[in-house]
């Protein structure tokens, strides 16, 4: 299927030069009208404040673009992202992209890995040109070691705000890092130049059965094609200064995350974010050489002309992770997440709207643009409101340099979003995603349900009480329904007793316990149904894992029991839910105590899982393939666009609460 008429453009502003960074105003332009406001309205995000800092290297390259933290712990998490290569001097020049705000203070540590003290000193008078400070460290022969080191610079604005910089560093003399760095860059515009097509691809090692199905993935082992984007015209929108990841006298890594407008045969353009890793080595002669390439591409969704036909949304080449999507219950209200937005598709009203961004209309993007940051959707209601978090760092406004999670809440009536909630937490969004993934709900009275170091937090509104009850979260004491709204957990830390089944949209609850001598655990839910099993506490082994049991039951979400199933004369030793069955093995105990299976049945639920977005995928010639989502309940669009509003009523919340693990 062709984009030509069914896709708009995407226009963005021109390409202005700075000292020594091209940069790129993006300037969205949508169909249809937006909300009330402008770019300067003061309900929306203030302006990013933090500089980023960069290192040139002695022939005036630069690489490992560094973003500003409030917290040192989250600092030191995002350092592995960098790495400094010191030449033989030990002499490094940095330079600062202020952006406009007023340095104060500049100072730097020099730590080993595990905190040694090797060097510090202030920097007192940077040069200074334009937006940019300037300066160079001359590091001392504590550096002459093999072994990474952290260097920490800190920042201090004119209102007091100080930010800290991490990276790695390590002195790597016969790294010739220019050279490397410079054919770094030579690849690089050979790929985004069509002239130079043949160049580019004779760096690959092709192989025979590759996918080179979508723009989405390309590698070192993928087609010319596909590495050079085929027919499409591609053009970088900043200068590229890639971070360096590692280093060997034979072999540097480059990494580099940058937007790129696409523009096919007919005109239609997008913007496709863009993340590779390219290795540069060296070929027998001692020459440059590609040793590795991998390149993925999203496209930044806008919103405008964006049907494919009368049931699916095109959200583009999306070659990245999945990143999240919901449906209300009703089916007719889509949210997902692109390019770190979330956006509303209301099929009632044929309306996609814009409810979070980060973007800004007047920056370059290098600060608004981090990638360090995951959203998901909590809560859709059929209303058009919304409960969502992001985890990771904080790239404008009241928590800029801050990592954390916050909790958001969009109203539909009031076309306005809030943050509800912002916990400061330190490290990656990865780790934040990780420490908090097993619960993450809200109910419906809003308020916020979360597993956070071995504890259930209950955070009430108004005025954000936080209530903490210990919870074991293993897998055989606590289970979730998919959407989250129903739980149930065992009572009390390496106790089956008792099971407390919460459901949280109208936070009632209750309990069941097994009889004396038996342990009880929840398997699972179908749906809103709670599978639970009761074993005899001397059938169990937990060395071995082992938990034969001996009835099942099925409870609902109104704490009515659907089943009751007790095999006679046998015992059930696994389980397995699928979307409307419980899947059963049978067995008998022999008289070694062991268990030998000898059969299977199966439970039938009548509870219906939650609504689910399914995505499909749709191709063209030029594009190839895409991604779309799949709207069952949606009516076609009269002219395939639908009016495209921004939510600019953006209200940040001003209480910040502290989370308290179990062993704090």
């Amino acid at each position: 299927m062709s984009r030509t008429g069914k896709r708009g453009n995407r226009i963005l502003g021109a390409l202005f030069a700075a000292a020594f960074v091209i940069t790129c105003v993006g300037t969205w332009i949508f169909s249809g009208k937006r909300a009330e406001g402008s770019w300067q309205d003061s309900s929306y995000w203030s302006e990013a404040e933090a500089p980023v800092i960069y290192m040139e290297t002695e022939s005036g390259g630069h690489y490992d673009c560094l973003t500003g933290f409030k917290d040192a712990a989250s600092a030191e998490a995002a350092a592995d992202r960098n790495l400094v290569a010191l030449p033989s001097s030990l002499a490094q020049k940095m330079v600062i992209e202020t952006y406009g705000s007023s340095v104060d203070g500049i100072r730097y540590e020099l730590r080993r890995a595990e905190g040694q003290l090797l060097e510090t000193g202030d920097i007192t008078d940077p040069e200074s040109s334009g937006t940019q400070l300037s300066f160079t460290v001359q590091f001392r022969d504590l550096m002459s070691t093999s072994e990474d080191s952290l260097l920490t610079l800190y920042l201090t604005l004119a209102d007091g705000s100080e930010y800290e910089y991490v990276t790695r560093i390590i002195p790597a003399p016969g790294a010739d890092i220019d050279a490397k760095l410079a054919y770094f860059h030579d690849f690089f515009n050979a790929v985004y130049d069509k002239s130079r097509s043949a160049e580019a691809a004779a760096q690959l090692y092709v192989v025979s059965g590759k996918d080179n199905s979508s723009f989405g993935n390309a590698t070192i082992n993928t087609s010319a094609e596909l590495l050079t984007w085929g027919t499409l015209q591609t053009v970088p929108m900043r200068e590229i200064v890639p971070s360096l990841r590692s280093v060997t006298d034979d072999e540097c890594e480059f990494y580099a995350r940058y937007p790129v407008l696409v523009t096919d045969s007919s005109g239609v353009s997008q913007t496709i974010m863009t993340e590779e890793t390219t290795t540069i080595g060296l070929d027998k002669s001692g020459n440059c050489q590609v040793d590795n390439y991998q390149r993925t591409a999203g496209e930044v969704f806008s919103g405008s002309n964006a049907f494919n036909d009368a049931r699916t949304l095109n959200l583009g080449i999306q070659g990245g992770g999945e990143e999240d999507m919901a449906v209300s219950a009703s089916g007719t209200d889509y949210w997902f997440f692109n390019a770190g937005n979330l956006w509303r598709y209301a099929s009632g009203e044929d309306k996609l709207i814009r409810v979070f961004s980060y973007e800004s209309s007047d920056s370059d993007g290098v600060r608004e643009d981090n990638e360090d940051y995951i959203g998901r959707i909590l809560r859709c209601d059929d209303d058009g409101d919304c409960w969502f978090a992001l985890m990771g760092y904080v790239s404008r406004g009241r928590h800029e340099g801050q990592t954390g999670l916050s909790v958001w809440h969009y109203s539909a009536s009031d076309d306005a979003t809030e943050e509800m909630l912002f916990f400061p937490m330190s490290g990656t969004a990865e780790t934040i995603a990780q420490q908090t993934g097993t619960l993450m709900s809200v109910g419906g009275d809003g308020v916020f349900y979360l597993s956070y170091g071995g504890q259930l937090l209950t955070v009430g509104t108004p005025g954000n009480e936080v209530s903490r009850e210990t919870v074991d979260f293993s897998a055989e004491s606590f289970a979730a329904s998919s959407d989250q709204t129903q739980i149930a957990y065992c009572v009390g830390t390496g106790e089956w007793k008792t099971l407390r089944v919460v459901n949280l949209t109208d936070a009632t609850a209750q309990e069941i316990t097994a009889p004396d001598g038996d342990c009880i655990r929840p398997l699972g839910y179908i749906g809103h149904d709670l599978v639970y099993g009761l074993a005899h506490s001397e059938d169990i082994n937990e060395a071995e894992g082992s938990f034969p049991m001996y009835r099942i039951g099925i409870v609902n979400d109104a704490g009515e029991q659907e089943a009751d199933y007790q095999p006679d004369g046998s015992y059930i030793l696994q389980v397995q839910l699928d979307a409307a069955r419980v899947l059963m093995s049978l067995g008998v105990k022999q008289e070694n105590e062991s268990f030998l299976e000898t059969g299977s049945d199966q439970l039938i639920s009548r509870s219906q899982s939650a609504a689910e977005i399914q995505t499909t995928t749709v191709t063209s010639d030029e594009w190839k393939k895409e991604t779309a989502i799949y709207l069952p309940k949606a009516a076609a669009s009269s002219s395939g666009s639908p009016e495209v509003e921004i939510v600019w009523n953006i209200t940040e919340n001003t209480g910040d609460l502290a989370l308290i693990s179990a062993d704090e």
